[in-house]
């Protein structure tokens, strides 16, 4: 099962494992802009960094994929 690691100026967030959503998983978790207090300001040149994970009880979790996206190009 699926979760999201983001990185944002030096602070790291994970989301909750989505159990049982199949290939189409959804992160819906407000805390997560608080929690990053990210500010999307057009002079800013910051990165974040999005890494999925699948979530293994008794092994290390396999990574599935990850992107930079500049904050620039969010708005």
């Amino acid at each position: 099962d699926p979760f999201c690691e983001i990185e944002y100026k030096g602070k790291k967030f994970a989301t909750k494992v989505a159990s049982k959503m199949g290939k189409a998983p959804k992160w819906n978790e407000v805390s997560l802009i608080l929690q990053l207090d990210i500010l999307f300001d057009v002079n800013v040149l910051e990165k974040i960094k999005l890494t999925i994970w699948d979530h293994e009880k008794f092994k290390s979790n396999d990574l599935v994929g990850e992107c930079t996206i500049d904050i620039f190009f969010i708005k």
